[in-house]
């Protein structure tokens, strides 16, 4: 069964997200857990970065990933849900990193450079700013007076005019906060993966519940990196995350791949697994 976020919540045209894409497959695709959410999602991810190569089946095409992490979302829900939208909770930031299908294959673009990434906080005493400061670790914080600004600064940096996969870790209390902002669900996009969901489907042999931890996920394939909860730092984490699993999922589906599909298989890891800046845990 889905997650309750994608089987109720987050429907389009009364279709769960994840379906859209999955109805366009062709019969010689072939899934490695068909009729599962697991295969519904690798799915997505494929036919959106481009893994079927030039005749890939699905119609979509032409896709921005947007990552999104919110922290502090028990206090968004509360506040929201009790008409105090002008209010600026203790702990509240949302994470935005964007990655660009049109940017693959670009040898000429590091993988820093490719994720566009964004802490925004809201609030917040000047040690805690201080704080937020230096954990982002790409680029500088960017602050709102209230929880009313939040929404006017996702939809800034969301482009309506491309198709739109969403991306999050565990993101069922992100999905809420969404709605509750009344953030659109619908214009523009194209599903949602989870990457919780992903990894836990490609789990083998009997994996602890740590294991599907965003930092344990992308550790296993040799991703070690700092600064996990800051909401910008885990949207950009949970990019390179999906690219990770998506190339392991397909190659592991043991179909021949051609050249084309080898480079942006090898294009997606070199992206994910792109050096981090680290000079803000150097001060």
């Amino acid at each position: 069964m889905y997650p309750y976020f994608l089987r109720e919540e987050s429907q389009v045209n009364n279709t769960p997200l994840i379906w859209r894409t999955v109805s366009s497959q062709i019969p010689e695709v072939q899934l490695s857990k068909s009729h599962n959410r697991v295969a519904a999602t690798e799915y997505l991810a494929w036919d959106t970065l481009g893994l079927f190569g030039s005749s890939k089946c699905g119609s979509h095409s032409d896709v921005v990933f947007v990552a999104i992490d919110f922290g502090g979302t028990n206090a968004i829900v509360d506040a929201i849900r009790a008409g105090r939208i002008d209010s600026k909770p203790r702990g509240v930031s949302v994470g935005v990193s964007i990655f660009d299908t049109r940017s693959l294959p670009s040898p000429s673009v590091s993988g820093v450079d490719v994720f566009k990434t964004y802490n925004i906080g809201v609030g917040g005493c000047p040690s805690q700013r201080r704080l937020e400061e230096k954990r982002f670790l790409f680029g500088t914080t960017t602050w709102l007076p209230s929880l009313a600004g939040l929404k006017p600064a996702l939809e800034s940096l969301i482009d309506r005019s491309r198709n739109i996969v969403i991306v999050g870790h565990g993101f069922g209390p992100d999905l809420t906060v969404l709605r509750e902002l009344g953030v659109d669900l619908q214009h523009s996009i194209m599903g949602i993966i989870d990457t919780a969901r992903l990894a836990e489907g490609a789990a083998t042999g009997e994996p602890t519940r740590g294991d599907f931890r965003l930092k344990n996920v992308l550790a296993r394939f040799g991703c070690i990196l700092e600064g996990f909860h800051t909401s910008g730092n885990d949207a950009n984490y949970a990019l390179r995350a999906l690219l990770l699993l998506a190339a392991e999922s397909f190659l592991s589906e043991g179909r021949d791949i051609t050249d084309v599909q080898v480079s942006r298989v090898n294009s997606l890891r070199d992206f994910a697994l792109a050096p981090v800046p680290n000079e803000k845990f150097m001060e």
